[in-house]
C-alpha cells in the first residue's frame, strides 16, 4: 500500500496542528476539549442541565452520568441520500460532571470509516441525544453512510430529543423563524461573531480537498463548535419555557397541544404549566 494512504500529509499534519487536534486514522482528525462544568454559552451557564426536572420537554430524561450527546454534523450538501457525505460529526458529552467538546473530522474521503466507528463509539455511551432537526436529516444521513460502509448505528437504546420541534411549538407563532441561531439568539442571548454560515461549509470542505486551504475548515469547526454549545442551552431554556410559557414570550396554547398529543394531563396557574403522564 503507498505510504500516502496510510501516513499523514504535511498540510494534514499543519491541520491539526492549527485545530489542536490528534491524527487518530488516515483521513481524520480528532479535536478534543474539556471544558469543565461551569461553562458560559451566551448568557446560559450550561451546568445548570444538572437542576433540569426528570421530564423535560415531554421526555423523560436518563440520567446525565449514563452520558448526554449533544450532537450535530456539517455535510457536503443538504439533500441527503447516497450522495451526502458527512465531513465533520461531533458534539457536546455531558456526564453530570463536565463538558467535553469532539469533534470528527475527514481530511480526505478514504477516512469515512474511521469516522463512522466515532459516531458508533459514541452512541454506544450515550443515553440521551439531542439534535436541533436531527431527526429528518442528521440521523437519517449517518444511517446511510453507516449502511454503504456495512455498518449499523446502535440507536436501540437511545432516548432522542430533537429541539426543532418544541421549539415550534412553542414559537412558530411568536418569531420569523424558529432555525437554531435564531432560538440561540433569542432565548441564549448568543450572538457569533464572524460566524461561518452552515451553507458554505460545503464549499470550504472541497477548497481544502482540492487545493489544501484551511481557513474555511477552521471557520467550520467554529460554527460546529457553537451550534453544538447551543443545543446545551437551548435544551435547558427550551425546558424554562415550556414551565413559564408567559416569562419566556412563548405560546402557551402551542406547548399544550405538544403536551397533550403527547399524552400528558397539563394544569396550567399562575403562568406557569404542570405535567404528568
Amino acid at each position: 500500500m503507498p505510504a500516502s494512504a496510510t501516513e499523514p500529509s504535511q498540510r494534514e499534519q499543519r491541520l491539526a496542528s492549527r485545530l489542536q487536534a490528534t491524527l487518530v486514522a488516515p483521513g481524520l482528525l480528532l479535536r478534543e476539549q474539556p471544558l469543565g462544568l461551569h461553562f458560559a454559552h451566551g448568557g446560559v451557564d450550561l451546568a445548570e442541565l444538572r437542576q433540569l426536572p426528570t421530564t423535560v420537554l415531554g421526555l423523560p430524561l436518563p440520567a446525565p452520568e449514563r452520558g448526554w450527546w449533544f450532537m450535530d454534523t456539517e455535510t457536503t450538501g443538504l439533500a441527503g441520500g447516497t450522495g451526502t457525505l458527512v465531513f465533520l460529526y461531533g458534539g457536546l458529552h455531558f456526564d453530570g460532571q463536565q463538558f467535553t467538546l469532539r469533534q470528527w473530522l475527514l481530511t480526505r474521503f478514504g477516512g469515512e470509516a474511521a469516522l463512522l466507528d466515532g459516531v458508533i463509539q459514541t452512541l454506544q455511551h450515550t443515553a440521551l441525544l439531542v439534535t436541533f432537526n436531527g431527526k429528518s436529516f442528521d440521523l437519517p444521513l449517518l444511517r446511510t453512510r453507516a449502511r454503504l460502509q456495512r455498518c449499523a448505528l446502535p440507536e436501540q437504546h437511545l432516548l432522542h430529543l430533537d429541539l426543532l420541534h418544541p421549539a415550534r411549538s412553542a414559537y412558530a407563532q411568536r418569531w420569523p423563524d424558529v432555525r437554531l441561531q435564531t432560538a440561540e439568539r433569542r432565548l441564549c442571548q448568543f450572538r457569533r461573531q464572524d460566524d461561518l454560515p452552515g451553507s458554505e461549509a460545503p464549499q470550504a470542505f472541497m477548497r481544502w480537498l482540492r487545493a489544501g486551504s484551511d481557513e474555511g475548515l477552521l471557520r467550520v469547526m467554529d460554527h460546529h463548535r457553537n451550534d453544538v454549545l447551543s443545543l446545551a442551552g437551548l435544551t435547558i431554556t427550551l425546558a424554562q419555557a415550556f414551565q413559564h410559557p408567559h416569562l419566556h414570550d412563548a405560546d402557551a396554547a402551542g406547548i399544550v397541544r405538544r403536551l397533550r398529543r403527547q399524552g400528558y394531563r397539563v394544569r396550567e396557574g399562575q403562568g406557569q404549566l404542570a405535567f404528568s403522564a
